[in-house]
């Protein structure tokens, strides 16, 4: 693999379709509001857009997603399926992961970078003790 052409994605919000991605946060969000997913979902997705339009295979999912685990070939499949299911893949022509047989998964939306990062009012929310924003102190 081309070092070149991998997304560097650690700060950066990538889109694709009505979706906004901000990898470093964790959270994936459609006309501004958070989508839920399970993290292991979560984690096939970031390791798909770092790699656009390539072949993710099997063997670097499960490396990835499941570190130092044996986990069934199964599983892979399931994550993959809500996946799909929470993008709404299938749903208005929207086509985002494909199955390359017997090898991998590839991302294969159009993806761009955000011009800057939104302030996402659910990671404000999520540092907050009672869910209220978070009060700045001026010292």
């Amino acid at each position: 693999m081309n070092a070149q052409s991998r997304w560097s994605v650690s700060q950066d919000v990538l889109c694709f379709g009505p979706f906004r991605l901000a990898p470093s946060e964790r959270i994936l969000e459609k006309g501004g509001v958070p989508i839920r997913l399970g993290s292991r979902a979560l984690d096939i997705l970031i390791a798909l857009v770092e790699r656009p339009t390539e072949v993710v295979t099997k063997k670097e999912l499960f490396a990835r997603v499941w570190p130092d685990l044996l986990v069934d070939e199964g599983n892979l499949r399931y994550h993959v399926s809500a996946l799909r299911k929470a993008l709404g893949e299938g749903r208005s022509g929207g086509r985002y992961v494909t199955n390359v047989a017997g090898r991998g998964y590839c991302f294969v939306a159009p993806i761009s970078r955000a011009a800057c990062p939104p302030v996402l009012l659910s990671n404000l929310l999520a540092h907050s003790p009672v869910g209220l924003p978070q009060v700045r102190s001026e010292w």
